[in-house]
């Protein structure tokens, strides 16, 4: 007859694949998040040096200029620079990247006296881009 269909099942991985999934997708979001950190000190670490040029101690250092990312002076913001897992008991999905002085807010949003040098957004936004990559063919065969 010619409305007749046959369906063959003939290698069913998805009870494999199931039980893989949650490490393959904590690996992904981490491979993530170390990307997204890397991208935010890679762009203060190539940071045009194009704004005001001032002693820092002994040293002179020229930051960046308004609009682009914080130019590395002692490497404490590049250094602080760091991602974690947020939840308890491993059942998390969510990572957060940290820059943790007590100066990164400043530079990334700006104060009275000082534009923004945002590092945090553009990282961000750059990273967004790449999360279909992280992500496409996780239940495809190897």
């Amino acid at each position: 007859m010619a409305n007749e269909f046959e369906v063959r099942i003939t290698r069913n991985d998805l009870p494999k694949k199931k039980r893989e999934l949650p490490g393959e997708m904590k690996k992904r979001m981490d491979a993530l998040a170390e990307e997204g950190t890397n991208i935010a000190k890679v762009s203060m670490q190539q940071s045009p040096a194009s704004g005001r040029s001032y002693m820092r101690g002994k040293k002179m250092h020229t930051a960046s200029s308004p609009g682009n990312p914080p130019r590395p002076d002692s490497g404490r913001l590049v250094n602080s620079m760091r991602w974690d897992r947020m939840g308890t008991n491993g059942q998390t999905q969510q990572r957060r990247i940290i820059a943790a002085t007590e100066y990164a807010f400043y530079e990334e949003f700006g104060t009275t006296k000082m534009e923004a040098r945002p590092f945090m957004g553009p990282m961000a936004q750059q990273l967004r881009g790449l999360v279909k990559g992280h992500f496409d063919g996780i239940l495809e065969e190897d």
